[in-house]
């Protein structure tokens, strides 16, 4: 195991599904094995593997970490559309968002892969922490498309306002909803 950890080929498969044609085939060719062998219930390292794959999907789609965000908020319309029964009981979207710490660790494993966490919550907004081994603009799509699915809340604006790629010890994500 690699020091950013492992992935679960099932994640792998399904950010495959949230694209299509050139954009696929480009991240694809980014795979040191091809995805048909990819086993769903099997461990793939996140640093030589998946990231490499998820950054030729993000420069093909739109370039860079508008890419990366724009597949991020694919995964949940995604994960719903293919099993929706995934979603039952989860009653809204903050919930939701405060969930994602125990799914990710639900597909990822390492020592140093870090996680997600509320650092501040009001009724009207939450200050979600990230020091996972996930790009920060891909976890802020994802958290956009959590939003986009579970709609008893409305998402009025979502700001990364600190990036633990600038050297930061993490990320912050201020989200506000009505």
């Amino acid at each position: 195991m690699g020091s950013k950890g492992e992935i679960l080929g099932r994640f792998i498969i399904l950010v495959d599904s949230t694209v299509s044609g050139g954009v696929q085939r480009a991240a694809r060719d980014k795979l040191s094995i091809p995805l048909t062998k990819i086993q769903h219930d099997q461990w793939y390292s996140n640093e030589t593997f998946f990231n490499a794959y998820l950054n030729g999907m993000a420069k093909k789609l739109f370039g860079g970490k508008r890419g990366l965000q724009k597949i991020g908020r694919k995964i949940l319309p995604t994960i719903h559309a293919i099993t929706p029964e995934q979603l039952e009981g989860i009653p809204d979207a903050i919930t939701a968002v405060k969930m994602l710490d125990a799914l990710f660790h639900q597909n990822n494993r390492g020592d140093d892969i870090g996680g997600y966490w509320i650092e501040d919550e009001t009724p009207t907004s939450l200050t979600f922490k990230d020091n996972s081994h996930h790009n920060t603009h891909f976890v802020h799509g994802i958290i956009e498309g959590i939003y986009d699915v579970l709609t008893t809340h409305k998402l009025t604006k979502s700001k990364v306002i600190q990036l633990k790629e600038d050297g930061k010890d993490c990320s912050i994500i201020k989200l506000e909803f009505v």
